[in-house]
């Protein structure tokens, strides 16, 4: 279930609910995209000089990926790679930054010939004018690793 209202914090003593941000609407749309693997409207969302990286890196994988292109040819190649994927409890956290978002997940991603994986992320997210210009991913490393295995990415 995605959660759309941000609780944002005024003062010390008042909140407030506030309508989804632009890039709030931006993060859910590419979750929603991904997970129908339309990996164009996917890419436009994401500036031309954008990247990715992993907090955790794992041998015989990239830790760091620059630039729209490079990013959407690695993540077409894993959507196109597993059956089925899905975004569970994903919440997004805006920061004082209007630019910079914190945001959870519990990825469930179906693996050809049966089978799941499941791991939770946190990301620390960084936009430009709408679009995602910086996103630092943080997961259960070794659940990762073995997902990237059955998938024959790495030995």
């Amino acid at each position: 279930m995605l959660r759309r209202r941000t609780r944002r914090n005024i003062s010390p003593m008042t909140t407030t609910d506030t309508l989804p941000t632009i890039n709030e609407r931006t993060w859910f749309a590419q979750q929603r995209h991904l997970e129908a693997g339309d990996m164009d409207a996917w890419a436009d969302l994401w500036a031309p000089d954008g990247r990715m990286r992993v907090a955790y890196p794992i041998a015989g994988v990239p830790p760091e990926l620059e630039g729209r292109e490079t990013i959407k040819a690695l993540m077409t190649g894993f959507a196109s790679a597993v059956d089925g994927i899905a975004y569970r409890e994903a919440t997004f956290h805006p920061t004082l930054d209007p630019d910079v978002a914190f945001a959870e997940h519990l990825l469930h991603v179906d693996l050809p010939g049966g089978g799941a994986y499941e791991n939770r992320y946190a990301m620390r997210l960084r936009f430009r004018d709408g679009l995602l210009l910086e996103l630092v991913e943080y997961y259960g490393e070794r659940a990762h690793e073995d997902f990237l295995r059955a998938l024959g990415v790495i030995d």
